[in-house]
């Protein structure tokens, strides 16, 4: 997977992260895979929501590898 230069940039707690607002292209032509990424405000590959989450609504977030950031 490519996101391109620039859209990882170092951080002092996880070592790197992704750019805020990147976008990236992860193709396996093999597999007639192609997708592109585009992360949020906060560097998440989510849609952006508000800090505070509503009364009554739960977030769920997942942290891991290249399999959490997911193929598509």
């Amino acid at each position: 997977m490519r996101l391109g230069i620039g859209a990882g940039i170092h951080d002092d707690l996880l070592g790197w992260s992704f750019s805020p607002g990147a976008v990236g292209r992860h193709r396996v032509a093999a597999l007639g895979f192609d997708v592109t990424y585009h992360l949020n405000r906060a560097g998440y590959r989510s849609p952006d929501y508000p800090p505070v989450a509503a009364a009554g609504v739960r977030r769920l977030v997942v942290v891991g590898d290249s399999n959490g950031f997911g193929w598509g």
